[in-house]
């Protein structure tokens, strides 16, 4: 944190009534937070400071506060927002024909307004789509149907099979998603074709930390990989554990145009 202030300091003449401000920021970021709230005064400050577009720092005001935010965070927050603008506001995709009849198959006690039934449609039709819930209620069985009715249109449509990413934040968390994942298709052998059930085995036994993934190097926060390929299945289970730098390299390696993100985790576990 000193030499953050020392540089500040001497590259950007900042004010000693500004450091507090500056300080806080930093703090805030150690502790998982992009912003900082500050008063009035310092953000007039700061505002005289950093006033070019190259600046590390900028103020923002919000319903009458003050937020003071690493430039780098705002550009990818303003990055994520627009990808996820872009996701909910474009036109959902067609239901295939075969769609309810595979619905009462791999639901067959479900009713319209079933919530794991509006997930499986939800799935489809939008480009990326959230599953919550706590341990127990059923996040992996929702999705293990997901993957299934992918499998089964793309059989029916005789096209190449989708290509699943299977990930999460933590080795460990990838463990128990693949863990999970083979114990829902172990249970489906009779909604799944015998080459369907394999396919999705195998995704299930090359899940992976999302940083393997994406060949993602924090000390950089660069990747590797260039863009996943059109039409991948992306399956990134507890992702309240994802930082913004995090969320910023997947999205920013999405296809441009066809593609399905779904998103697992429980909303109580983690604030971010």
């Amino acid at each position: 944190m000193k030499s953050d202030i020392q540089w500040l300091l001497e590259r950007w003449q900042l004010p000693a009534a500004a450091i507090p401000a500056v300080e806080a920021l930093l703090q805030a970021e150690d502790n998982g937070s992009t912003a900082v709230t500050i008063d009035p005064n310092s953000a007039k400050i700061l505002q005289e400071v950093f006033t070019h577009n190259n600046a590390p720092l900028r103020v923002m005001e919000l319903d009458g506060c003050h937020y003071l935010q690493a430039t780098t965070h705002q550009l990818k927050e303003t990055a994520i927002r627009e990808c996820l603008l872009k996701a909910a506001n474009s036109d959902p995709l067609p239901l295939p024909h075969e769609f309810e009849s595979v619905c009462k198959q791999l639901f067959p006690a479900a009713s319209a307004e079933d919530p794991q039934l509006q997930a499986l449609r939800m799935a489809w039709e939008r480009p990326i789509c959230c599953i919550t819930g706590g341990p127990g209620t059923g996040k992996t069985y929702t999705l293990a149907r997901i993957l299934a009715l992918f499998e089964q249109v793309k059989q029916s449509d005789s096209d190449s099979p989708y290509p699943y990413f299977l990930c999460a934040p933590t080795g460990k968390a990838a463990q128990r998603m693949r863990d999970a994942m083979i114990e829902c298709l172990n249970s489906m052998q009779a909604d799944l074709s015998e080459g369907s059930r394999q396919h999705l085995s195998d995704a299930a036994n090359n899940a992976s930390t999302l940083h393997r993934l994406l060949g993602y190097n924090p000390a950089t926060m660069a990747c590797r990989l260039k863009r996943l390929p059109e039409h991948a299945v992306v399956v990134v289970d507890e992702c309240s554990m994802l930082d913004l730098n995090l969320w910023h390299a997947l999205l920013s390696k999405l296809p441009p145009h066809h593609y399905h993100l779904i998103l697992l985790g429980d909303p109580q576990q983690l604030e971010s």
